[in-house]
This record gives C-alpha cells, structure tokens and sequence, in this order.
C-alpha cells in the first residue's frame, strides 16, 4: 500500500513539475524575465519570481481537474506564507523602487489560466 501511496505522490509532483515549466514558458512569451524557480526560504516556497516593466511578479502555480479547484487550493494561509517568502527576498536583494503583485497560473490539463493580480498583500 504505502509502494502505491509513494507513486501517486511522485505522479502528482511530475504534473507539478510539468504545470511549472509551462507556466515558466508562458511567462516568458508575454515579456517577463524569469529570476527564480523554486525559490527556497524560512518561510515556504515560491514557486516562480519574475519581473516586467518594474515589477516583481511572485507567481504561485496549481495544477487541478478544473480551474475553480485550482483557485481555490491556494488558501489565505499560503498566501501569507508566500508573502512572508516574498518580503524577505525583496529585502535580500534589496529591489527598492520595484512594485509587488502576486499572481497565479492555473494549470488543467495542458490549459493554463495566468490571474494577474490573483491576491494582495494582507487580503
């Protein structure tokens, strides 16, 4: 059982893996720099940072069976993790004078949906 248990986990984190680098791929078509995949810190990950026009972009991918489950999975606790996450490493890197917006790209199937703007800081 836990063999079975094991290849559903490593299944599921491949279609994570597969929703992230379509995300990265989309991103880069609409103009955006990427600086980090994965990033690590005290405080949880993020799994893609990128720029445009000034802005720093902190972009949280789900993948799910439809796109309102993939809106939904990303709870206020996360959220505020990923803000923490993001706080530090704007201050790490000290990107005075860059804007803040954290979006979201939802991934069904071979589908992906990019929410600018998904959430604010603090909602």
């Amino acid at each position: 059982m836990s063999s079975k248990l094991t290849s559903i986990k490593q299944a599921r984190w491949r279609k994570g893996l597969r929703a992230e680098r379509w995300a990265v791929f989309l991103l880069r078509l609409k103009g955006y720099s990427i600086n980090e995949q994965r990033y690590t810190s005290p405080f949880g990950e993020i799994d893609i940072i990128a720029e445009r026009s000034g802005v720093m972009v902190f972009v949280e991918v789900k993948s799910r069976t439809n796109f309102l489950n993939a809106k939904e999975s990303i709870k206020p606790s996360q959220r505020r993790r990923i803000e923490k996450a993001a706080t530090l490493y704007m201050a790490k890197r000290q990107h005075q004078g860059y804007g803040v917006r954290f979006d979201a790209i939802l991934s069904v199937g071979w589908r992906l949906r990019h929410l600018v703007d998904a959430w604010r800081m603090g909602d």
